[in-house]
């Protein structure tokens, strides 16, 4: 069967950056395709010239046969109609309730009264399973699990021929026996989620020393690097607050080493040293005694802490778990290592997204306008 998503020759550029430079790109009916990559690479450049939303400085997309990179808005309208596109925030608008959001495309698509905009939106949120009080709370009220579901609710994205889906992952900090037990948010926390690095901010804006440890869980994680951003983030805001010979840092992790590459590791570990912070490898934490400040592994090694900043295990978004056959016990997506490719259910394109915002940002500023 012949290609259902075609990228020709694309050339994406920013001025003087370019992203893609003659991008070849084919997804043929069946296949699973995932799209994996750093930070900034064009993972989200490339998934937005696919759907027409931005127009490329070369080469061509098409999908089904139809190109869609120099066409018209007008003439875009039927290609897209063809196609469901899934947020990897729902991408819903925060000023109007669910039913709002539902209502937009309705409204925008059809020639239909607003009472009847208005059923019909209610309708779509029953049919993806949530409550019909669910329809007057606002994007920042629901779950994200509940986002999703309204993202599905929206008119535009329930019927498809073929799917491209961001599944980005979440943490599962439950996972680690002890963790979201006792110091949960107190002395024991997290910084890939608003909630954790609002905590951690507080805590450590009163925090007189003791032993901070950054523990890297299990991989793979979000941004690799950025516990380790974390850990030269806290060396120089303690320097800062004038107590960094009261704190001692220890970077904990299941590698060999505090980088995923043995190239880094080599040539940048002295980084460590310099900055006085303790490595201490090959470390599978078991679980978390925070009543008594403990950090034990499966091989029953200890590392004591005041305060501990945890990297969760990992796993994909929920629905991938629940779609039978499409992705593995922790909800990623299942591919042949070496191709990234499979076949199954739908036609996928998994945009990982890796990169976290400037931690402690917030706190950082606070703190110099303190110290001026």
């Amino acid at each position: 069967m012949g290609a259902v998503i075609e990228v020709r020759g694309i050339v994406n550029r920013f001025g003087s950056q370019v992203v893609h430079d003659g991008l070849d790109l084919e997804v043929r009916a069946g296949e699973v395709f995932s799209i994996v990559g750093g930070s900034g690479s064009g993972k989200s450049v490339l998934l937005r010239t696919m759907l027409g939303l931005q127009r490329p400085a070369g080469g061509t997309v098409r999908i089904e046969g139809h190109e869609v990179t120099h066409q018209p808005e007008q003439a875009l309208r039927a290609v897209k109609r063809r196609y469901g596109v899934m947020f990897q925030r729902g991408a819903l608008f925060s000023s109007l309730t669910v039913a709002q959001n539902v209502e937009l495309p309705i409204r925008e698509h059809f020639p239909v009264t607003p009472e009847l905009a208005g059923k019909l939106a209610l309708l779509r949120v029953r049919m993806v399973g949530l409550a019909a009080d669910a329809a007057s709370k606002y994007p920042a009220e629901l779950s994200g699990g509940m986002t999703k579901r309204v993202a599905l609710a929206n008119g535009e994205s329930i019927a498809y021929d073929f799917l491209i889906l961001a599944t980005g992952s979440q943490i599962l900090p439950e996972s680690l026996p002890g963790l979201t037990g006792e110091g949960w948010r107190t002395t024991a926390h997290d910084f890939y989620t608003l909630e954790g690095a609002t905590a951690l901010r507080d805590a450590l804006s009163a925090w007189p020393g003791g032993k901070l440890v950054i523990n890297v869980v299990d991989m793979p994680i979000k941004c690799p690097v950025a516990p380790l951003e974390f850990a030269f983030l806290a060396d120089w805001f303690f320097t800062k607050r004038g107590i960094r010979d009261k704190v001692e840092i220890t970077y904990v992790t299941p590698l060999d080493g505090p980088f995923t590459k043995p190239v880094c590791n080599r040539e940048l570990s002295h980084l460590f040293k310099g900055k006085e912070i303790h490595l201490q490898p090959e470390f599978n934490t078991g679980t978390v005694d925070g009543a008594n400040g403990r950090l034990i592994a499966y091989d029953e090694r200890e590392i004591p802490f005041d305060l501990l900043v945890a990297i969760p295990l990992h796993g994909g978004a929920e629905y991938v778990g629940r779609s039978p056959g499409l992705g593995d016990d922790l909800g990623f997506v299942l591919t042949d290592q070496h191709t990234l490719q499979e076949s199954d259910i739908v036609i996928l394109l998994a945009a990982v997204m890796i990169g976290v915002v400037g931690l402690l940002a917030d706190l950082i500023v606070a703190q110099r306008r303190e110290l001026r």
